[in-house]
Formats: C-alpha cells, structure tokens, sequence
C-alpha cells in the first residue's frame, strides 16, 4: 500500500526483434487484417515463438497469440506449438469461468445488502469477446459503489470472507488509507476484489465523478446475470483514465480501449470528448485515441485524431508509450510515474489539487515512522510533507531528488 507500489514493470517487448513487436501487436485483435494475417502465415514457420509468448504474457494478451495460432491452416504450424497454445487456451478458460462465477457470487452478495454496484474493468471488458470471454484474462474484480456504501461494501466482502492484506495497522488507519485512495483490496482463495468509490486515488488529481456515473448506467445483462452497465462513453473515460493513471503499460489496456470503440457503433463521439474536457481528462482521453489508432489501426474519426495530434503533451506521452514497447526498460520507478501523470494534469487547479492531496496522502510507511494517537493524526500529515513534498516537485519538473 505503499508509494513504491507504483512502480510497476514495463512492458517486457525489449527483447523483441521487429518482426517478434509485430506478431505482438497484430495478435491485439480478433479480427486480424489481411497484413497481419498474412504476416503470421509467414511467420509461424520461422519465428522463434517463446519471446512473442513470454511479451504477450506480461501484456495480457496471451489468450490472443494462441487464439490466432490455433486459427493457422493445419500444415502452418509445428504440432507441438499447436499443443502448447491450445493448453494454454484450455487452462485460461478455466480460470476465466472460475472468475466470473466469482464475479456473479460477489455481485449478488452486494445486491442482496441493498448496495448498487456497477462492475467494471476486467469482467466487463472481457464482454466484448461475446461467447469467447477467456480471450481477455483478468487478475481481480473491480466493483463501483458510490461513497456512503463503500464501507458497508467492504463489511459484506469481509462477511463473505475476504480479508485485506493482513499488515498489522489500527482500523481507523487503515480506514483513513482506503478512504484516499478511494479503493480497498481484498483477498480470498480466488481473486481479489477491489471495491472502488473512485476511479483514481486523490493524490493522482484527476476526477471524474461517481455519482454521474451511476445517474447515466443502464440495465443490462452480462455474464448470465443482469447488471448495471455504465454508459458507453462513460467506460472511455475510464479506460482512458485507468491507461493513462498506470503509463499504459500493458498492451492489453490499449486493446480494451479499441475493443470497446469497436462494440458501440453508436459511441457519441462528441459527448464523450466534450465530458473528457469538463472533467480535465481531455488529454487522458487523446492520448487513448492516439494509441488505439497508431498501435492497433483502430478506426477513429480522423478529425478526432487531427486534434490529438495537435496536442503537443499527448503526441510526446504517446512516443514516451510506444518507445517503452519497443525499447529495452526494467521497471518504471516512482518518479517517472508520476511524472507521466503529472503531464496528463491540464488545468492549474488540478496541478494544485494533485500536489496537496499527494503531500497528505498518508501511507502505510508513514504510519510505521510515527506512532501517534488518533487526536495527533494531523502529525502524520508533517511526516508525508518531509518525506514527500520535495520528491513530487522534482518529479513533476523532471529532475532526480
């Protein structure tokens, strides 16, 4: 729970050669272009496979490398390859099938407690794969709920045994950390739930608003059972501000993005970039539209991708992305994230929304320098200060502290 939590690996296509980055990337879609067919017609025979699958395993996009593999004509590919990739599509199912049972479960739970939910993120992307749901994997369950049911939403998850992290913090603590970060993890023997009342900790300063989430959701069904569903160009800006908050870092963040596009022919174009911009996400949601369209051909308005290109900060966090898929690159520490979310920030009062929130966000390092009781908690915030103040303004200037 930690600020160090935030540094997160790369994409691993460091050690991908040209034609290994572009197996990678024409894999990112079910539906292949004649090009990228007939690339990987080519390239079954003679490519070195174990770098694309050990890339595509790191981005998410694994299920879809097999998937397009087992679609080869039976003399493309060698009998072991095949093997290998529909094993990987047999144990994916599997976990994919156990997690939505999960899904359905924690869902019912909350609704049954009178809590309104909206699901989102891994689940609800993975509905875009209609009957093949297992080609998107996802690794915890995000649920929305507004504020004043997020601590009863915890108190059912923990009822149905979740447990958080189990580090040793008083309640009120741990309470005051969850609150910041508007989320909570949980833990079972199958997923992790994330219950969210936010779609971004307060440190990060960007904001889009809960409650106008749920006045535009409608019912709908997904997964055999019926759900909330957010507005479609309500879930765009989400995605785009869930790539952005994490550097788009995964490939699998860009292709959640082209495949919601691709499933709602009737996506409102104008009012999805006229929210971006009332809400400060306007660079969050070009610098999406940026990348679906030069990653992964994605068909955007061409006037949309004008103005995109015509903003010079998403045109260089757009290369920064696409430099760190094709270059070699460890892990992105602490100050080059938030750097980066740092540069999505458009308007002042944001940059100064983002910097206090960021100095107060108290941590669970920063109750572990200073035991202080409930009345002095206001203490804490001059430890964060000291041990953070001064690091956020040499990142967000682009200098090492």
């Amino acid at each position: 729970m930690g600020e160090e939590d935030d540094a997160v690996p790369m994409c691993s296509l460091m050690s991908l050669t040209p034609t290994e980055q572009s197996l990678l990337v024409g894999s990112a879609a079910v539906e292949q272009t004649p090009g990228q067919r007939e690339a990987w017609m080519h390239a079954a025979s003679v490519a070195d496979w174990a770098p694309t699958f050990n890339a595509a395993l790191d981005n998410g996009t694994l299920a879809l490398v097999c998937w397009h593999l087992q679609a080869l004509p039976e003399d493309a590919l060698a009998p072991e390859l095949r093997e290998a990739a529909q094993t990987f599509l047999n144990q994916q199912r599997k976990m994919v099938e156990a997690g939505l049972a999960q899904w359905r479960d924690v869902l019912g739970a909350l609704e049954r407690e009178g809590i309104q939910v909206i699901p989102y993120k891994g689940p609800v992307s993975a509905s875009a794969y209609g009957d093949q749901p297992w080609l998107r994997s996802f690794r915890d369950l995000d649920v929305l709920v507004r504020e004043p049911d997020f601590d009863g939403a915890i108190d059912c998850l923990e009822a149905m045994g979740y447990q958080s992290d189990g580090v040793s913090i008083d309640g009120w603590q741990r309470k005051a950390i969850r609150r910041r970060a508007r989320q909570e993890t949980l833990y079972s023997s199958g997923l992790a739930v994330e219950p969210h009342c936010g779609f971004a900790q307060r440190s990060l300063g960007l904001e889009l608003k809960v409650d106008d989430v749920f006045a535009r959701a409608r019912a709908g069904q997904m997964h055999g059972r019926d759900v909330l569903v957010m507005a479609p160009e309500d879930t765009f800006l989400v995605l785009a501000l869930h790539g952005g908050k994490e550097r788009w870092q995964r490939l699998i963040w860009v292709v959640d993005v082209a495949e919601h596009l691709k499933g709602h022919p009737g996506f409102d174009w104008d009012f999805a970039l006229h929210r971006a911009r009332a809400c400060g996400l306007e660079r969050c949601a070009l610098l999406s539209l940026l990348l679906v369209h030069d990653l992964l051909g994605a068909p955007v308005p061409a006037h949309y991708i004008l103005q995109a290109r015509g903003n010079r900060v998403c045109v260089g966090l757009a290369a920064q992305v696409e430099a760190a898929l094709a270059t070699a690159g460890s892990s992105a520490g602490w100050a080059e994230v938030k750097r980066f979310q740092s540069r999505l920030l458009e308007r002042p009062r944001d940059w100064c929304r983002a910097f206090f929130e960021s100095v107060v966000d108290i941590r669970q390092e920063d109750y572990a320098a200073l035991s202080l009781p409930r009345p002095f908690a206001v203490g804490f915030v001059g430890v964060k200060a000291a041990r953070r103040g001064a690091q956020i303004l040499a990142a967000w200037r682009g200098r090492e502290s």
